[in-house]
């Protein structure tokens, strides 16, 4: 075994497939990123967080209250975490589309991508888990790669790049406590209280930076909504199905598509330092789902 504290009702099997649906998950936020910062291009930041809130909100209420259990899962074990992750969602959401609306989706990511090593960090303390050398190795070898992305020093980055590393800070925080949640509340309650929590900020900020939607505003943020649900809740489950520190460095999956909706709708493209990085930053990844499915492997063979 490698060591780490298993969540509750989680196997060893759980591995690969948490892994798989991470990755997934993860891999559908730069999609809606990129719809974001083409909405920035005509409407205040603000306007398009809370748009964003409405939708995600009523597409997971709705989900909710289809389901056979949906009503009872509305109530919570944790609000007082619930309300707190929304509160880092949504500070999360603020920088990160600022930060989107000034540099391109691969450079957002590429700061963003700070995110998994800061969650390492946190889930000692904040988890109790014991993290081995081998997860640290891929970590720190992952976080060289986002290194070499970003090229610190050299004038690559816009000042608006703090407030994606203030985005990068609020997402690991948020995931270490959707790590504390997996054993309480359902996975859709983990969604649906943060994205209620974020709308009434977002309902707070928005009468102060507002402007008329016209074209295609709705249409875009109903996809942006619905990506934003599905990701959201496949992220949580995989938390709720591994440790934290198996997973994070399976978020720099998001690379792959940031750089392909970034090339197809901006027709921004990594350049060879990027791209060295990036193939860093994947060798990183693979090695862990490769050490993972071995472990997954012994373990059905003890069995």
């Amino acid at each position: 075994m490698s060591g780490t504290v298993e969540p509750v009702g989680s196997t060893a099997r759980d591995g690969p497939r948490a892994i798989l649906l991470f990755t997934v998950s993860m891999g559908l936020f730069p999609v809606s990123d990129t719809i974001a910062k083409l909405l920035t291009m005509d409407y205040p930041v603000a306007q398009v967080v809370w748009a964003r809130y409405l939708v995600f909100l009523a597409v997971i209420t709705l989900l909710m209250l289809r389901q056979a259990e949906g009503r009872r899962r509305f109530r919570t074990r944790r609000p007082d975490i619930q309300i707190l992750r929304g509160i880092c969602m949504a500070v999360g959401a603020y920088t990160f589309v600022f930060a989107l609306s000034y540099i391109s989706v691969v450079d957002v990511l590429a700061i963003l991508f700070l995110s998994p090593l800061i969650m390492v960090i946190l889930s000692i303390p904040l988890l109790g888990e014991q993290v081995g050398p081998h997860r640290w190795g891929a970590v720190i070898v992952g976080f060289l790669g986002v290194l070499i992305v970003m090229r610190p020093g050299l004038g690559v980055m816009h000042w608006a790049g703090s407030m994606a590393l203030i985005a990068a800070a609020t997402s690991a925080f948020q995931q270490i406590l959707g790590r504390k949640l997996g054993s309480t509340d359902h996975p859709m309650t983990s969604v649906f209280y943060p994205a209620l929590v974020g709308f009434v900020i977002a309902s707070a900020v928005v009468p102060f930076d507002w402007r008329p939607p016209s074209g295609n505003f709705w249409p875009l943020i109903g996809v942006l909504g619905l990506i934003g649900a599905v990701a959201h809740f496949g992220v949580i489950k995989a938390l709720s199905m591994a440790p934290a520190s198996m997973l994070s460095p399976f978020n720099y999956g998001q690379i792959f598509s940031g750089a392909l909706t970034g090339y197809l709708v901006f027709g921004h493209l990594p350049d060879f330092w990027s791209t060295v990085g990036i193939a860093v930053i994947v060798a990183s990844g693979l090695y862990i789902y490769w050490r993972e499915r071995l472990l997954s492997r012994r373990a059905a063979g003890s069995l």
